[in-house]
C-alpha cells in the first residue's frame, strides 16, 4: 500500500516536473519572441529627437523665419511636492503672455491696421478676463491634486519660464526640447511666409505660404533615442542607449529682399488708410529674372500668432483672391491685336466717336468723354473702353480664347507659394459678342494679382510667359540647391510687345497720371478702374483701383502692380494707386542706383 502511494507521487511529481519543463521550453522557444518585445515596452522607452527647421532668409541676408528652442515639462503629480507652485508659475507665465498678444490685437483692430472679423475676438476677450485664468487654474489644480493623475504634461514654455522655478522644483521635472517657430520681424507681411502650425496628429507641419509650398524641405527629418528603464521607472544611464540623428531642414534663401518688402508693406498700409480702402496689395517683381522681390497686402496677419486668427485670414490677397482687373488687361489685348495683325499702333479706331451700341448692352468710357478718330496708342492713353472693344471684336472669340488658355488661364502662376489659385476660365460655349468685348477691357474675367503681374512682365520682357519664384536656391551644411523654372512659353512676338512698351510709355507721359509721374524716371505703366459686381450687378460706388508699371523701359529690372479695393477718397487708379506707384518707385530707385539698405545687419536668429 505505501509502495503504491509512494509510485503515485512520484508519477505525480515527474508529471508535474514535465508540465513544468514543456511550459518553460513553450515560453523559451515558441514565445521568446514575444517576451522579448514585452521587455523592451516594459525596460525600454523611445523619445523623438526633433529636427530643427530650416530658416527663411532674404536675399539681402535678413532671418524672416527661424526656430527657436523651448521646452515641454512633464512630471509626475504624486512624487512632487512642490505640483501646486508649478502650476501657479504655469498660469501666471501663459496669462501674461496671452494678455500681451490680445492688448497688441486690440491696439492694431483700434487703429484700423487689423480687420475685426480675422481675428478669434472670443480669444482676445478671455485673455483679459480673470475669471478665465481662475477657471484655468482650477481646472490643473484639480488634475494635479488627483490620484489618477500620474503623468502631467505642459508646453510651450521657454527658458525664462524655467529660470523662475527653484532647484528643488526643477528635480521634480523632464525636460523635452521643441522647436518653436519665430519671424522676428512682426512688422513683415506674413502672408508670402506662411506658418508652421500642427497637423491632426499633434505634429509640426507648415500651412500657406512659404512654410506649407515646402514643408518637406523645412521640416526635416526627426531622429530618436531608446533609453533603458528598470523595474521602478527609473533611468538606466549608459545602457543599451540607441540614438538616430535628427537631420535638419534645410533654410530657403530668397529673392525677396527685405528692403523692398519693408518698403512695400509701409506704402500698402500708408495707401490703404489715405484713401480710407478696405484693403490693398503690392507685388514687385523682377519682369527679367521672374522673380518676386516684394509681395505685401494690407491688412495682414502675424504668422507667429496664427492661433489668434480665423481660417480666412491665412490665405494670401496677392496669390488667392480673384478680380476683375479692369483696363490694366488692356495691354494685353492690344498686344495681342498687334500680334495677330489686326491692327498698328496707328490703326484708327472707327467708332470711337460715342458709345458703342451692341446687342448685349451699350458700351461707354470711364469719364463719358470720346475721341473720334483716336489711333490704337490714343486708345490706351485715354483707356477708352470703346475702342477696346472695338478691338476685341476684331480679333473674334476663338483667337481671344485662345489667348486666355495659353496665357494660362484656368491654371496656376506656378509660384511657389502653396495658396496659388486657379484662375478661372468658362467653356468657350459660354463666351457670345459681349464677353469678348468687355473681356476687351477687363471686365467678365478673373484673375489674381499675381497672375496680371506676371502677364504684364510678359509685356517687359519681350513676349515670353514664366512663372514667378520667390526661392532662389535650398542650402544645408553640406551643399546648396538651386530651384530650377519649370516651363517657358512664348505669349507674344517680341516685335508687338516693343510697340506696346511704347504706348505704355505714352500713358504715363500723357495719359491720367501725367500729374504724378517722376521726371526722372521714365516708366512703361497702365492705370486700372475696374468695377465690382455685387450679386450679378456691378456696383458704381465700389471699384478696385490700380497700377501697374516697369522700368527702365529699355531693359526693366523692376515691375511693380499696386492694387487697392474699394477706396472711398476717389475710385480711379490714376488718383490712388499711382501716386503709390511713383512714391515707392523713387524710393526703390534710391536703392538700387545707391545701395541704399535700411538696416547694415541681419535680423537676430532669435
Amino acid at each position: 500500500m505505501n509502495k503504491t502511494r509512494l509510485r503515485i507521487v512520484f508519477w505525480l511529481i515527474f508529471l508535474a516536473f514535465v508540465l513544468v519543463w514543456l511550459r518553460l521550453a513553450y515560453w523559451q522557444l515558441g514565445r521568446s519572441h514575444f517576451l522579448l518585445s514585452l521587455f523592451k515596452r516594459q525596460s525600454y522607452r523611445q523619445v523623438v529627437i526633433e529636427a530643427q527647421p530650416g530658416k527663411v532668409i532674404s536675399q539681402d541676408g535678413f532671418i524672416l523665419a527661424a526656430s527657436q528652442k523651448e521646452w515641454k515639462i512633464a512630471f509626475n503629480p504624486q512624487k512632487c511636492p512642490q505640483k501646486e507652485e508649478i502650476i501657479e508659475k504655469y498660469i501666471q507665465f501663459k496669462k501674461a503672455k496671452d494678455e500681451r498678444i490680445a492688448k497688441w490685437l486690440s491696439q492694431k483692430i483700434k487703429d484700423k491696421e487689423l480687420e475685426a472679423e480675422m481675428v478669434n475676438l472670443d480669444k482676445i476677450k478671455e485673455a483679459t478676463q480673470a475669471a478665465f485664468w481662475q477657471k484655468r487654474k482650477d481646472y490643473f489644480l484639480h488634475k494635479v491634486n488627483s490620484p489618477k493623475v500620474k503623468w502631467l504634461e505642459l508646453s510651450p514654455l521657454n527658458q525664462s519660464f524655467l529660470d523662475k522655478l527653484s532647484p528643488s522644483t526643477k528635480k521634480c521635472l523632464f525636460l523635452y526640447p521643441l522647436n518653436k517657430r519665430r519671424y522676428p520681424d512682426k512688422n513683415i507681411d506674413g502672408y508670402f511666409l506662411g506658418f508652421r502650425g500642427l497637423d491632426k496628429d499633434g505634429q509640426p507641419k507648415g500651412y500657406f505660404g512659404l512654410e506649407g509650398f515646402y514643408d518637406h524641405e523645412l521640416r526635416g527629418l526627426d531622429g530618436w533615442k531608446v533609453q533603458e528603464y528598470d523595474a521602478l521607472g527609473h533611468l538606466v544611464p549608459q545602457i543599451f542607449n540607441y540614438y538616430k540623428r535628427p537631420l535638419d531642414g534645410r533654410d530657403l534663401h530668397l529673392y525677396l529682399s527685405y528692403n523692398f518688402q519693408y518698403l512695400a508693406d509701409e506704402a500698402i498700409k500708408a495707401g490703404v488708410k489715405k484713401y480710407q480702402a478696405k484693403r490693398g496689395t503690392i507685388i514687385i517683381l523682377n519682369p527679367k529674372e521672374m522673380t518676386v522681390l516684394a509681395m505685401a497686402s494690407f491688412p495682414s496677419y502675424q504668422p507667429e500668432y496664427y492661433s489668434w486668427y480665423k481660417e480666412q485670414a491665412y490665405l494670401n490677397p496677392a496669390v488667392a483672391e480673384l478680380y476683375e482687373p479692369g483696363s490694366t488687361f488692356k495691354t494685353l489685348i492690344m498686344a495681342l491685336g498687334l500680334d495677330l495683325r489686326k491692327i498698328k499702333p496707328e490703326t484708327v479706331c472707327p467708332v470711337c466717336g460715342g458709345p458703342l451700341v451692341t446687342s448685349g448692352g451699350t458700351i461707354r468710357t470711364w469719364n463719358d468723354k470720346y475721341y473720334p478718330d483716336s489711333t490704337m496708342t490714343d486708345v490706351l492713353v485715354h483707356s477708352d473702353n470703346v475702342g477696346m472693344a472695338w478691338l476685341a471684336s476684331q480679333i473674334g472669340k476663338e483667337e481671344m480664347y485662345k489667348f486666355l488658355v495659353r496665357a494660362g488661364f484656368g491654371q496656376k502662376t506656378g509660384v511657389d507659394l502653396e495658396d496659388d489659385q486657379v484662375n478661372p476660365l468658362k467653356p468657350l460655349t459660354q463666351w457670345y459678342p459681349i464677353n469678348v468685348m468687355t473681356a476687351g477691357f477687363g471686365q467678365g474675367i478673373f484673375l489674381t494679382p499675381l497672375k496680371l503681374a506676371q502677364l504684364e512682365a510678359v509685356i517687359a520682357r519681350g513676349g515670353e510667359l514664366v512663372p514667378p519664384r520667390l526661392v532662389k536656391f535650398l542650402s544645408d551644411k553640406q551643399k546648396s540647391y538651386p530651384t530650377k523654372t519649370a516651363w517657358h512659353k512664348r505669349l507674344f512676338s517680341s516685335q508687338a510687345t516693343a510697340e506696346v512698351v511704347k504706348m505704355m510709355v505714352k500713358v504715363v507721359n500723357e495719359g491720367s497720371v501725367k500729374w504724378t509721374r517722376l521726371p526722372d524716371l521714365e516708366v512703361a505703366g497702365k492705370t486700372g478702374t475696374a468695377q465690382v459686381a455685387v450679386n450679378g450687378v456691378y456696383d458704381p460706388h465700389k471699384t478696385i483701383a490700380s497700377f501697374v508699371g516697369f522700368w527702365p523701359v529699355e531693359s526693366p529690372r523692376y515691375l511693380i502692380l499696386v492694387k487697392l479695393d474699394f477706396p472711398k477718397v476717389s475710385p480711379w487708379g490714376s488718383e490712388t494707386a499711382a501716386p503709390i506707384f511713383f512714391k515707392l518707385a523713387r524710393k526703390i530707385n534710391l536703392i538700387g542706383q545707391e545701395g541704399f539698405s535700411l538696416s547694415s545687419t541681419p535680423l537676430p536668429d532669435r
